[in-house]
């Protein structure tokens, strides 16, 4: 096994671990992010098609890091939702 030295390791890219990612970032700190997926391999370059909802708090700060207006091309209003809880 590799064994790498950070000054921060996040676990998991979805939005949450990106975001925080990306955030840290402007400290200038050596920064891992590792996910349970292998994101070179071929088979896992399909477009991913599952939606992500972001709420106005989530929209506040994604406008503080300046990041809002190119993910507001992408972004529409909820107009209908269904929660299911298995």
């Amino acid at each position: 096994m590799k064994e790498l030295k950070c000054d921060i390791l996040i676990v998991g890219a979805g939005l949450t671990g990106l975001m925080t990612a990306y955030t840290l970032s402007s400290l200038k700190k050596s920064i891992i992010l590792i996910d349970k997926f292998d994101f070179d391999k071929e088979k896992q370059k399909q477009i991913d098609i599952r939606t992500t909802a972001i709420s106005e708090g989530s929209k506040d700060f994604f406008n503080k890091i300046k990041i809002w207006e190119q993910l507001s091309k992408f972004a529409e209003p909820i107009k209908k939702i269904h929660v299911v809880d298995r």
